[in-house]
């Protein structure tokens, strides 16, 4: 499949925080959920939200849709995944769950 959405910068400061935190919270995956760090750099430093929110994405669905795949995010703050391939997984879950019509980035 070709990429449509942005590949944005691996956000590694980030991901130092959210692997200490999981670490202190006996790696609960949920608490990667907390403050909503991840989807928001998804969705506002990329430019995600414009591809999305055309494709009739609101943040609420995209929180929801973070939230059930939640284990993708731990898969990388893991190092079970590059940033790249976590990204190509959610695009692929993000295909899946609502087709997009209009693919062009802007």
């Amino acid at each position: 499949m070709n990429s449509s959405l942005p590949v944005p910068p691996e956000p590694l400061e980030l991901k130092k925080m959210l692997k200490v935190t999981l670490a202190l919270n006996n790696n609960n995956i949920k608490i990667l959920l907390t403050g909503n760090r991840i989807p928001a750099y998804l969705w506002s430093n990329s430019r995600w939200k414009v591809f999305l929110s055309r494709n009739g994405w609101t943040w609420q669905e995209f929180l929801k849709f973070i939230s059930n795949n939640v284990d993708l995010i731990a898969d990388w703050i893991n190092g079970k995944s590059s940033w790249e391939d976590f990204i190509s997984k959610l695009e692929e879950k993000i295909y899946s769950y609502k087709p997009l019509r209009d693919t062009k980035i802007l």
